[in-house]
């Protein structure tokens, strides 16, 4: 089976630096793992294959996983251990999606197979919307499933760069080193490499904070 972008979160040495939280660290790869690398990213697609920045694959993907999450019941190791890599990959790229609290919930009932008038009357009640079922379906599949498929893209084009240190940038908040880009810095013509201090995510809990303060 071949597995895009970069294979599965399969519980190996290389595969926890590969699928690390929240970013893979350029230092953290020696040569023979960044070989490794290279094969996961360039090797041939085999007849069989999953790949995680195709909605309509994720959407298959969560279907069989909430069969899963029903088969567990009966025989938990056996069907999870089966499909661990893939489940573990799965939860890797929701947790890179930066997912708000609602399409959180939202998304662990979908996988209990609860029907989406009774999501709309659940989050109706817990955050104070007003949704019909007809928005949850929205939700789910042009909101939350994109937001899955841009983050496995996102974590390619980072191992794509893993070999140049040099295309990378320390925050200064958080300390992690993060691929220079947009996607992740906001623009700042007047620093050197033209990307701000601090990444994306820490500007934004620094403006949360500040909000808290003033409000």
């Amino acid at each position: 089976m071949s597995v895009f972008p970069v294979g599965l979160n399969d519980g190996s040495d290389l595969a926890a630096k590969i699928f690390a939280l929240p970013f893979p660290q350029p230092s953290d790869f020696n040569e023979e793992e960044l070989w490794g690398v290279t094969r996961r990213l360039w090797e041939k697609p085999k007849k069989m294959t999953i790949d995680f920045t195709n909605e309509a694959h994720i959407l298959n993907l969560y279907i069989q996983r909430a069969d899963l999450l029903d088969a567990q019941e009966e025989d938990p190791a056996q069907i999870y251990g089966a499909a661990a890599g893939v489940v573990n990959t799965l939860i890797y790229y929701e947790e890179c999606a930066q997912l708000s609290p609602l399409q959180k919930d939202l998304l662990e009932m979908k996988l209990h197979k609860v029907p989406n008038f009774d999501i709309a009357a659940d989050l109706n009640a817990r955050y104070g919307k007003s949704y019909n079922e007809n928005y949850i379906s929205t939700i789910y599949r042009q909101k939350i499933i994109p937001q899955i498929t841009g983050a496995a893209k996102a974590h390619r084009e980072i191992l794509e760069n893993i070999f140049f240190p040099e295309n990378f940038k320390r925050c200064r908040d958080c300390g992690h080193m993060i691929l220079m880009s947009p996607r992740y810095f906001m623009r700042q013509s007047k620093a050197p490499d033209g990307y701000a201090p601090r990444c994306k995510a820490c500007d934004k809990q620094r403006r949360a904070k500040k909000n808290e303060a003033n409000g």
